[in-house]
């Protein structure tokens, strides 16, 4: 699986689903940003950073061709001036909830579901909890005698 493949089709995922329920005046869904310059702190919106944060793998199910299952996370990093209503970090957690569990992203093996919550952090009048998802994937040796690139 392409991580950062996922990471776009997770946020385009979001933003098509917060605009079809006329929210975009209340959330916005970014990709967390490459560097510490680049984060920006909430305004009127809530701020809904998307990234992925790693995996846990299974044993090999053969020793002759390896396929080995993956879990693979996905974390939404939210940042909202207030905590209910509109543009609330409640709302934002019920919508994405509401979005992605169940949701089958591209080249998945497993469908979305919720394996995290948490860091509820609470800093210059912004409240931060986190929610992470995790999905399956497999991932299978190449064939020994594939030609070079």
């Amino acid at each position: 699986m392409d991580y950062e493949v996922l990471e776009n089709e997770i946020v385009n995922k979001f933003q098509a689903w917060l605009t079809e329920r006329s929210l975009t005046d209340f959330i916005d869904v970014k990709l967390i940003p490459e560097n510490q310059a680049e984060f920006k702190q909430p305004t009127a919106k809530a701020l809904v950073y998307v990234c992925y944060t790693g995996s846990k793998y299974q044993d090999p199910n053969s020793t002759s061709h390896i396929k080995q299952d993956e879990i693979v996370n996905v974390a939404f990093y939210i940042l909202a001036k207030k905590l209910r209503g509109d543009g609330g970090s409640h709302q934002v957690t019920r919508q994405l909830k509401l979005c992605f569990m169940g949701y089958m992203p591209t080249n998945a093996t497993r469908r979305m579901f919720i394996s995290g919550y948490g860091e509820w952090k609470y800093e210059d009048n912004v409240i931060g909890p986190m929610i992470e998802f995790g999905m399956g994937a497999m991932n299978v040796q190449l064939p020994d005698n594939l030609p070079p690139v």
